[in-house]
């Protein structure tokens, strides 16, 4: 029997702001499997799990998920995962998108979770929300909120469910030129999930050395450890 979902981390991106180390292999938060968020019924998060992408394996699949990564970083071939390559390539995150919701159709699945690969707080009760979404009358799931750093809302493309019938859509709109999820997203017509304030807190990223906690420098190799520990000085 077919999962009604496959569920792709992204991990493809090239990681520039972080002097090229994949983000989805630096140490997960010592907090993170232990706050309140996480509290579900699904299995418990390994202990074992040290990284980005290992402790989202752990509560994907503890949801039931089976799981991917999106993106061909050598670095990543032994986690014992598949790794899917964009299609087409070098679009970003839009030809992941395609290459997961493709690989998903292929499995019988109805659609794909799309998941970056630097959420370092993301909880089980979030990725059900996204998992129980009602899509019978949209093509995507996708929370919508506005950061302090915006000026307005923006869509969450990569903390996200995705049905079949996005995948055209997103095709077409490549063929167009699109570069990014935001605008299609809208026009699809995706139903937007609002977020509390923990919520808010799940979906933040670690996109430059800015976003970590000073105590994981300790974790990192010499070269990349010090380069954070300047920048948080400044």
């Amino acid at each position: 029997m077919a999962a009604r979902l496959l569920c792709g981390i992204f991990v493809g991106g090239q990681s520039r702001r972080m002097g090229g180390h994949p983000k989805g292999l630096l140490p997960a938060p010592k907090n993170a499997a232990d706050s309140p968020a996480e509290s579900t019924s699904a299995a418990p998060i390994a202990k074992k799990t040290t990284t980005l992408v290992g402790r989202l394996v752990a509560i994907a699949q503890g949801l039931d998920l089976p799981v991917c990564l999106v993106g061909q970083h050598a670095e990543y071939a032994g986690l014992g995962l598949s790794l899917l390559a964009d299609q087409p390539p070098g679009r970003g995150p839009l030809g992941g998108l395609a290459a997961l919701l493709g690989a998903a159709r292929e499995t019988g699945a109805e659609g794909a979770i799309a998941l970056s690969c630097d959420l370092p707080f993301l909880g089980p009760r979030l990725l059900a929300r996204l998992i129980a979404a009602p899509t019978e009358h949209s093509v995507a799931a996708a929370p919508l909120w506005q950061p302090a750093d915006r000026d307005a809302p923006i869509w969450e493309p990569l903390c996200a469910r995705y049905s079949i019938a996005f995948l055209p859509l997103l095709q077409q709109a490549m063929a167009q030129g699109a570069r990014s999820l935001q605008p299609i997203l809208s026009q699809a017509g995706t139903l937007p999930l609002a977020l509390d304030s923990d919520e808010q807190a799940q979906v933040r990223d670690w996109d430059s050395p800015d976003d970590l906690p000073a105590e994981l420098a300790a974790a990192l190799p010499e070269a990349l450890a010090a380069e954070w520990a300047a920048r948080l000085r400044r």
